[in-house]
C-alpha cells in the first residue's frame, strides 16, 4: 500500500485589541512510504513540531492518501488511517512525558548540587567556627 501524507498549514496571524503581534505564512509538505510504522512517525514529527513551536497561529492539517485515494473513495481503509493517527498521537504523548520527565530530573540534579554546596559551606563555616572558639564543645 502506498502512503501518501500531505501536510498543511494556512497563513496565520496574531492579534491583540486590533494590533498585529506576528504572523506565519502558509507552508505544504508531501511525503511518501509504504510502511505504516514510518508514516506514524513522519506525522508524529509535524505534531512535534507544532508543540515545539508553541505557535498560536493555525496547527498543520495532515491528510493520508491511500493508494492515491482520499476517504471519499470505497477502497480506502479508515481504520488504517486511525490507526497511523493513533499511534502517531501515543507517540507523541511518550515524547512530552519523557520531556517532562527529562526537565524534572535535571532540576532534581540542580537543587541536589545546590542543596550538597550549601551544606559544603555550612561545614566549612562551623569548622571555622570551631577553631576560632576550640573550647565550646
Amino acid at each position: 500500500m502506498h502512503l501518501t501524507i500531505i501536510q498543511y498549514r494556512s497563513d496565520g496571524e496574531d492579534t491583540c485589541m486590533g494590533c498585529s503581534m506576528g504572523s506565519s505564512g502558509s507552508d505544504f509538505e508531501i511525503n511518501h512510504t509504504t510502511d505504516p510504522e514510518e508514516a506514524a512517525s513522519i506525522i508524529t514529527n509535524r505534531m512535534l513540531q507544532d508543540t515545539d513551536s508553541g505557535s498560536e497561529y493555525a496547527g498543520w492539517e495532515i491528510v493520508i492518501l491511500q493508494n492515491g485515494f482520499d476517504e471519499d473513495f470505497d477502497e480506502y481503509d479508515y481504520d488504517l488511517k486511525l490507526q497511523i493517527m493513533d499511534k502517531a498521537k501515543k507517540r507523541l504523548n511518550i515524547i512530552i512525558i519523557q520531556r517532562e520527565l527529562d526537565t524534572e530530573r535535571e532540576q532534581a540534579e540542580k537543587q541536589k548540587q545546590k542543596d550538597v554546596t550549601i551544606r559544603e559551606k555550612d561545614l566549612r563555616r562551623l569548622a571555622e567556627l570551631l577553631k576560632k572558639y576550640p573550647d565550646v564543645l
